[in-house]
């Protein structure tokens, strides 16, 4: 078998757009075999050879392309390769220093269970670091062979038709799309092994134990109620015992960022984080409303400027940030704070990128996340539901039982409201607020309707939860009131004391 034979023998005469149909022809404006229908479609005005009327000269002047194409496609690879073999240095030390550190405390292991929490992610990202090692060498030995082949092309006009010229091209595109692949593939394990970084063993066995047995703590008797109201100074409160609403004042030169997001703590402790600025840019900012002074006091800030996401407290002492944007595309990253330690660290990251989603954490172990936005024109939203396991730093999706019944909307809210049950309530239908509310099973993943709003209503304020009852400040058509739900009698009301 000839060379150009071996060149030409593994391609496929079909069009690849229309798989039906047979190659006719060649557009010079593209580069690319098209088929009749090709030709009256998106090739209508192109500069178009039929195959039987295509010369060498058509094609000749084309092959240096290729060969600029390979060996730009080789730089790459050896780029990659060059990273490769540095994050392959830096993982060896590093998950060595971390077992040698294991053998110290290997007797508190009592069944490998904490050691599976720790290094789960970074055993994991070893075998994806030989995968992509193997990719790339694949990748290699078919740009070693195309270089052969383009040589070949050059020197052996005679032997030189159209078929060797598209199986080159058509290699050179698929080689392309593997490349983009495995160097996404590459910034996701730099970034999970740069995670690993400053882990301490004995510590991180501390954190766990704490956070399987969690200590208990001085929990505040305050039963207040905030709203944080953007683009102002102001911070409305409402005591839920003496039902008396009344407003701060923040003695700050800034005014609270738009679509931020609030949360408070079992000791009473209250943050703001992110949001946008008046120039709708996003910020980083974590901070720490201070009664006593009425401010807004700067912690730790986030690992990305973000805005419309989610945020959830875990009795863990730790702050849960989940997806949201940064003004201009949706976020898979997620992040959670220390509270105590002041200090951000990332997560898995959510399978599907969303904002303003209804989350909540169950059980102290597993959080949440129904539905969200995916598209700022057009506005689009996602059906899909994710859950996360704390303890294995791992999202899954959800599949809903098949005889649920569910609106997934954006701005939604959700609470549960005993051992196996979740409230999903209100949000945006697309376009209008609804008035609809679910009770999601965890157990059998069933979706089924509950006791409607009084009043149409949006969320992205906090959930307090007050000796079973529910209070959260959402948005009707008209204002913004204070919605209580009755856990016990499944039931809402509007707080009338409480409205803006």
């Amino acid at each position: 078998m000839s060379h150009q034979d071996q060149i030409g023998q593994i391609h496929d005469s079909r069009c690849k757009i229309h798989q039906t149909e047979e190659i006719k022809a060649f557009c010079k404006n593209d580069l690319c075999s098209i088929c009749f229908k090709c030709l009256l479609g998106e090739h209508r005005n192109h500069d178009v050879v039929m195959l039987d009327e295509l010369k060498v000269d058509d094609l000749k002047d084309k092959v240096s392309q290729f060969q600029d194409k390979v060996e730009d496609q080789i730089n790459k690879l050896g780029n990659i390769r060059e990273k490769v073999s540095s994050i392959k240095e830096n993982y060896d030390k590093k998950f060595n220093d971390l077992q040698n550190q294991f053998k110290e405390v290997e007797n508190l292991f009592l069944n490998g269970y904490f050691e599976q929490q720790t290094l789960g992610d970074l055993k994991n990202s070893k075998q994806k670091q030989k995968d992509i090692i193997t990719k790339i060498t694949n990748i290699l030995d078919n740009l070693d062979k195309l270089r052969k082949d383009v040589q070949f092309l050059k020197t052996n006009s005679a032997e030189f038709e159209f078929f060797s010229f598209e199986s080159i091209r058509s290699s050179l595109e698929q080689i392309s799309k593997d490349l983009i692949g495995e160097e996404r593939e590459l910034r996701k394990l730099s970034c999970r092994i740069a995670d690993y970084s400053n882990v301490n063993v004995v510590e991180k066995y501390s954190e766990l134990l704490q956070n399987t047995f969690i200590l208990k703590k001085s929990y505040s008797s305050s039963k207040f109620v905030h709203y944080f109201e953007w683009g102002t100074k102001n911070i409305h409160f409402y005591d839920v015992d003496k039902q008396v609403a009344h407003k701060v004042n923040l003695r700050t030169e800034f005014n609270i960022p738009k679509f931020c997001r609030t949360v408070v703590t079992d000791e009473g402790r209250v943050f703001c984080i992110g949001g946008r600025h008046q120039d709708n840019v996003c910020c980083d900012w974590m901070m720490e409303y201070i009664d006593t002074k009425q401010l807004l006091i700067y912690r730790s800030p986030l690992l990305f400027r973000r805005s419309d996401f989610t945020a959830l407290y875990s009795e863990r002492g730790l702050v849960f940030v989940i997806g949201g944007n940064d003004a201009k595309s949706f976020y898979t990253a997620c992040e959670k704070y220390d509270i105590q330690n002041d200090t951000w660290s990332r997560i898995a990251d959510l399978n599907v990128a969303r904002d303003s989603a209804a989350s909540c954490i169950f059980n102290n172990k597993y959080i949440y996340v129904f539905s969200g936005r995916t598209k700022f024109d057009k506005k689009e939203i996602t059906d899909t539901i994710e859950m996360y396991d704390i303890d294995l730093n791992l999202w899954r999706l959800v599949n809903l039982h098949a005889k649920s019944t569910w609106t997934a909307c954006d701005l939604a809210m959700c609470m549960p409201i005993d051992s196996k049950t979740i409230l999903i309530f209100g949000g945006f239908d697309k376009t209008v607020r609804t008035q609809e509310c679910f009770q999601f099973n965890v157990e059998n993943n069933q979706m089924e309707r509950d006791s409607y709003l009084p009043k149409v209503g949006s969320f992205s304020n906090y959930v307090f939860n007050y000796d079973a009852f529910l209070y959260v400040v959402g948005w009707n058509n008209s204002n913004k009131n204070l919605y209580v739900y009755n856990i016990m009698e499944r039931t809402w009301k509007l707080e009338t004391k409480f409205a803006l």
